[in-house]
């Protein structure tokens, strides 16, 4: 049965908050730290707890930090670390706040590496653009990789084309669904998702329509249209954001309610998250045939 013996009224314990998800593309990124405790159901603000925050890149102090700045949203002000380090994939990243009491929290991640990417476009029975009228297949386009399975992974596929004014090439980009249905007669697109698999798979039906429907709006002249390639981009969350994000949204069973479950924390000494992630990218030539038989150009690039 469930605990009644609650007090809310409680003393509330003061917790040390250190938070950041480190990008190897931005020298951006932030970490937060800030010192939190609650009287009378109210937030207190014990920002000044907190002196300085340091950053150690594979065991060597890079920066420290002294700088705060005011949360809006938890209304507190917090110490604050701004980029400034390049961060590389297989580094180790140790972030360790110090409190005015001489008390240390801390958190390590390690960037994770780049990954190999392969691909697969098969257009099985030719290059019509004509999509058949049941939804078969005639190919797709294949794509895997190879990640630590202790990674999720987030896949993205775009396509870039030009549009021509009578003046100059104007630069455009569509993503690319996953899967599209029909709810209640509106046509519906469904993006990957975060995953742990290890490949993707793009129908070539979904291929066909979304080049057809370029052309589909204020100009339908389709020699305007010039495409040049696909995108595919992989975002790969470290061991630590990997599983905070299992933990928070359980996406290894999507019909479980986690109610006993904690949420993840790496933080020594304190709550909280220090993880990291990468973004990769491949981009994927177009067989020029394919394109054409669409009756647009191909752009070489």
């Amino acid at each position: 049965g469930c605990n009644e013996d609650v007090n809310l009224q409680a003393e509330y314990k003061e917790s040390v908050v250190l938070w950041s998800v480190l990008d190897n593309q931005s020298g951006e990124y932030k970490i937060y730290c800030y010192v939190t405790s609650e009287q009378n159901g109210n937030a207190v603000n014990n920002d000044a707890n907190v002196a300085f925050m340091n950053l150690y890149q594979n065991s060597l102090l890079k920066k420290t930090a002294q700088t705060t700045e005011y949360d809006s949203v938890r209304r507190i002000n917090r110490i604050v670390f701004k980029g400034g380090v390049a961060i590389y994939p297989g580094d180790t990243i140790r972030v360790e706040a110090i409190l005015q009491s001489g008390k240390k929290v801390e958190g390590t991640t390690i960037i994770p590496n780049y990954t190999v990417l392969s691909y697969n476009f098969s257009t099985a029975n030719g290059y019509s653009p004509e999509i058949d009228s049941l939804g078969i297949s005639r190919g797709y386009l294949g794509i895997s990789w190879e990640s630590d399975k202790r990674y999720v992974v987030l896949p993205k596929l775009t396509l870039h084309y030009t549009y021509y004014d009578g003046v100059k090439e104007h630069d455009s980009v569509r993503v690319v669904p996953i899967v599209r249905r029909r709810e209640n007669g509106v046509l519906i697109n469904i993006y990957p998702n975060i995953t742990t698999q290890q490949n993707i798979e793009f129908d070539n039906t979904i291929l066909n329509n979304v080049i057809n429907e370029i052309s589909i709006g204020e100009d339908s002249e389709r020699w305007r249209y010039g495409i040049r390639y696909a995108v595919f981009e992989l975002l790969v969350m470290d061991e630590n954001l990997s599983a905070y994000y299992g933990s928070v949204n359980g996406f290894l069973d999507s019909y479980s309610v986690r109610l006993d479950q904690n949420i993840y924390s790496n933080v020594k000494g304190g709550m909280g998250l220090v993880g990291s992630a990468i973004v990769q990218s491949e981009t994927i030539r177009i067989d020029p045939n394919y394109i054409r038989s669409f009756g647009y150009r191909f752009i070489y690039f």
